[in-house]
């Protein structure tokens, strides 16, 4: 939200204010008071700009993981058991 409209703006202070007292039900009520009188396409571009970062922290976390999969040990196959040579 910030990335919008700024970290000075009223509505980033009472949704941030909100989130530290997730209990306090005031709290929450103000920020979206606050929040809802935001213009509608601001509010259209935070949504914007959230889904993007979200999407990209996704895909940050999914090649991490995928760096970080443990490869299968590969061992050498026996060639005389698959072309079926004695083994004396």
């Amino acid at each position: 939200m910030s990335d919008v409209v700024g970290q000075k703006n009223l509505a980033y202070i009472a949704i941030k204010k909100a989130s530290d007292e997730v209990e306090n039900a005031a709290r929450h009520e103000w920020a979206t008071s606050v929040f809802d009188q935001i213009p509608l396409t601001n509010r259209r571009e935070i949504k914007s700009v959230a889904i993007n970062k979200a999407q990209e922290e996704k895909r940050h976390v999914l090649s991490v993981r995928a760096r970080e999969k443990k490869q299968a040990d590969v061992q050498i196959a026996d060639l005389g058991v698959i072309w079926g040579a004695n083994t004396r």
